[in-house]
């Protein structure tokens, strides 16, 4: 199993780390300029810029809001509802969708 390898089964230990996961299975495209879409559980900075300069990918996904990553400018629920807020620098961009029930930041990496 590619993801969660039995202990008893493996023919040796495999990091299950959201970062090691990402990338074996990323391995098939490795270098190739494709986007890879996650989850929340995923999704981490230093993932973003490693699946960039390494590898050659972009990333997008969501963010939990508990990520010191985040600005606080971006996580106040005292804006108008449906409104977005958006970060940027060289290879990332941030933004935050204000809803009536929650707040969604998603990020991407960008070359």
């Amino acid at each position: 199993n590619l993801l969660w390898p039995a202990a008893e089964m493996a023919p040796h230990k495999m990091e299950n780390t959201p970062s090691c996961i990402v990338k074996r299975l990323i391995a098939p495209i490795d270098k190739s300029a494709r986007n890879v879409t996650m989850d929340n559980w995923f999704v981490s900075d230093t993932l973003g810029k490693d699946l960039l300069e390494k590898h050659k990918i972009t990333c997008v996904g969501t963010i939990r809001r508990n990520k010191r990553e985040i600005p606080q400018e971006f996580l106040t629920t005292k804006r108008k509802l449906c409104s977005t807020l958006f970060g940027f620098t060289n290879n990332f961009t941030l933004f935050v969708l204000h809803t009536e029930k929650n707040c969604f930041a998603c990020f991407e990496h960008s070359p």
